[in-house]
């Protein structure tokens, strides 16, 4: 299935989409598809075939939000709580990963034909290395785009992402690159996964949960959340109107919250600086109050300082985690063409190497093993067929016999009709890997 989805709305569908987009929609929406397990329950198939089911339905909704003139998908597609279920299912995650990222570089043609930026936020070093390379070739290779973005949370929970934050700030000032006095609340929403990505108007959870599970905790703070009960595979373009519709109908006061704690933020930062200029001055001032005009422009400059600082610094972050995924995409690059240089690996090689046995020795095995079964058949025939009714009498228990006769003539039927069974399966087995040799 292709991430994007290629078709228009029905009549019906465009005729909404347009009373929609008359009104406030959300630049942003991100998703917690919840539900691909129940679903599987639901429709009696596997746990796998729930989760393939529930990426068909992301390349659709991305394909409605499109329509929608929704520009950012966020979606949280593995959380790190994840790792603690079966072994099997953990497993199959990974591989269907692995497939719709390969399926995603087979369509880079149209990813760049749409403009759609794919990012990956999380821990990726939690994953394993082949999935890392695949997820940094993927980013790499859609960086540049701009008309659209894809956020895929993968081993993504949103504490493990402040977390990870609050120690690229300790990074921060630990190589001077920032004092301590700078780390605030807005710097702190530099250094998320997310900072590339404004945060979402909308967040949406199926299933009929009304949790957030770890979900964008601290960038959700100011939007609109809908809880809705269908599941995730079921999904339909008329449950993404109906969230559109409430996102709506909330869009005044959600607004006006996100205004006031943008100037709660900057009075909070003003005060910062008021209050480290004060220090300063008080050290280099010899004690001496300084008047209104010199700390005002003390103020400025601080601030100006201060903005430098934190610009090279979110700038160095930046070419940090730009190298990491650079550094995986070119040992993915450098290990498809160890491949096929190397296509013997790959089990594609049709040239005799020496852990097979050359043409001849194949042909004399399979000549042997069939004479032998030739032969077996052969001195089984001249056998009186009196001798094979008095042996099958007695393996019935038609003809008295002592016990000891009887199970020994048990083990030799038993045992005759083995060697058959084994001489036929090694001369099969031989006859084609004789056929899949080249002549000498």
């Amino acid at each position: 299935m292709s991430w994007i989805r290629e078709g228009e709305l029905n009549l019906i569908e465009r005729l909404s989409a347009n009373v929609l987009k008359a009104g406030p929609v959300p630049k942003h929406v991100a998703f917690i598809m919840d539900g691909n397990r129940r679903f599987a329950r639901k429709k009696h198939v596997d746990r796998q075939e729930g989760h393939s089911q529930g990426f068909n339905k992301l390349a659709e909704t991305l394909r409605w939000c499109l329509q929608l003139d929704i520009p950012e998908v966020t979606v949280y597609a593995f959380s790190i709580e994840n790792f603690n279920r079966s072994r099997e299912e953990v497993d199959g995650l990974m591989e269907l990963a692995k497939l719709k990222f390969l399926r995603l570089l087979d369509e880079r043609e149209k990813l760049e034909r749409h403009g759609v930026c794919i990012r990956v936020l999380g821990d990726l070093t939690l994953l394993p290395l082949d999935l890392q390379q695949l997820i940094a070739k993927a980013v790499v290779a859609t960086r540049e785009h701009n008309r659209c973005f894809l956020n895929v949370c993968f081993a993504y929970t949103s504490r493990h992402e402040m977390a990870n934050a609050v120690r690229e700030m300790a990074w921060g000032v630990e190589q001077g690159l920032i004092k301590a006095s700078d780390v605030s609340e807005a710097l702190l929403s530099e250094c998320l996964y997310s900072s590339n990505s404004p945060n979402p108007d909308l967040l949406i959870r199926t299933s009929g949960e009304v949790r957030l599970s770890d979900f964008l905790l601290w960038q959700t703070s100011h939007s609109c959340l809908v809880f809705q009960s269908v599941l995730w595979p079921e999904y339909s373009f008329w449950n993404l109107c109906d969230a559109v519709i409430q996102y709506q109908c909330n869009h005044a006061s959600i607004t006006k919250a996100r205004e006031l704690h943008q100037d709660e933020q900057r009075r909070q930062q003003l005060e910062a600086d008021y209050a480290c200029v004060a220090e300063l001055l008080h050290h280099h001032g010899n004690g001496k109050p300084a008047d209104a005009p010199r700390r005002q422009e003390a103020v400025t400059e601080y601030g100006v300082r201060r903005e430098a600082r934190v610009k090279d610094f979110l700038e160095a972050l930046r070419n940090k985690r730009d190298s990491f995924l650079t550094e995986l995409a070119s040992q993915a690059t450098k290990a498809a063409k160890g491949k096929k240089a190397n296509p013997a690996e790959n089990g594609d090689a049709k040239t005799e190497t020496s852990s097979s046995p050359p043409y001849w020795v194949s042909t004399l095995c399979v000549s042997s093993t069939l004479l032998f079964t030739t032969d077996m058949i052969i001195r089984l025939g001249r056998l009186t067929p009196g001798y094979f009714r008095l042996l099958q009498r007695q393996v019935a228990g038609e003809v008295q016999t002592k016990p000891h006769d009887r199970a020994v003539n048990q083990i030799a039927m038993m045992l005759a009709i083995v060697g058959l069974g084994m001489s036929y399966y090694s001369a099969k087995q031989m006859t084609e890997k004789v056929r899949n040799q080249p002549p000498p």
